[in-house]
């Protein structure tokens, strides 16, 4: 894990209308989250700011997405956190 983040999940997987990031972490921080479709184009794009601690946050997916495969990136100041396959149903 990255440097101020000990946990991080993106549940459920998979996922039809809700989608949340849940992480322990160790040091107030920015993270970015970036969704791409895997034809490549950008979906997603959101900064969070998160205080040490437990969250579960809820990424507010736009409903309309069609079912299929995404790829999730999760950053913070330090680099790369995760990296993750998603399916929409």
């Amino acid at each position: 894990m990255s440097q101020g983040v000990s946990r991080i999940e993106i549940i459920p997987n998979p996922f039809a209308d809700d989608l949340f990031l849940e992480a322990e972490i160790e040091t107030s921080q920015e993270l970015e989250l970036t969704m791409w479709a895997v034809s490549g184009i950008e979906i997603y794009s959101k900064k969070i700011e998160v205080q040490k601690g437990h969250h579960r946050i809820n990424l507010d997916i736009n409903n309309q997405m069609p079912a299929g495969s995404y790829f999730l990136k999760v950053r913070n100041v330090n680099g790369s956190i995760g990296y993750f396959k998603l399916m929409k149903f």
